[in-house]
């Protein structure tokens, strides 16, 4: 993955950044219809969402005199970066791909993974661990929950 250095908005253009970051969020939401980007004499070109998301982050850290630094994450990955997207180790990554979770190519140091794949599963597993712990939360509810942390009568929320 590579990565720019640092850039910052100078104070004397901030306003001007928080401005463009407005008319983004604004875009965004749907409230003033379609950002369009017009250079020179070319034609407003429609700025695509996945555009104005970016220009959205980007803007909201410069007007606040925060640093941005842009990341390119290529489409296919090592494993070392897979793990790193998905905040595993790596010997977990190679296990995904035995089990058949992760698709790749290659072995060993030679193997790579593919970007949409990897980021396909962290959604996935992102969406059942969200449900498996509201599955949780209900059945502990239904099970009357920790009598001891809503037992008010013995003060310190029961401890």
């Amino acid at each position: 993955m590579k990565f720019t250095e640092p850039m910052t908005a100078p104070e004397d253009i901030r306003g001007q950044v928080e401005r463009l970051a407005s008319w983004v969020a604004a875009a965004r939401a749907g409230a003033a219809g379609e950002l369009r980007l017009a250079y020179g004499t070319n034609a407003a070109e429609v700025v695509p969402p996945v555009v104005v998301e970016v220009l959205e982050s980007a803007l909201n850290a410069l007007k606040d005199g925060n640093a941005v630094v842009v990341g390119v994450v290529p489409k296919e990955l090592t494993s070392r970066d897979a793990a790193a997207l998905l905040n595993v180790s790596e010997a977990y990554v190679g296990t995904l791909v035995q089990e058949g979770k992760l698709a790749a190519q290659g072995e060993g140091v030679q193997r790579r993974l593919k970007l949409d794949d990897v980021l396909r599963f962290r959604e996935s597993r992102d969406v059942e661990r969200d449900r498996t712990l509201q599955e949780m939360v209900q059945q502990t509810e239904e099970d009357g929950g920790y009598p001891e942390w809503t037992d008010t009568t013995k003060g310190d929320k029961g401890r």
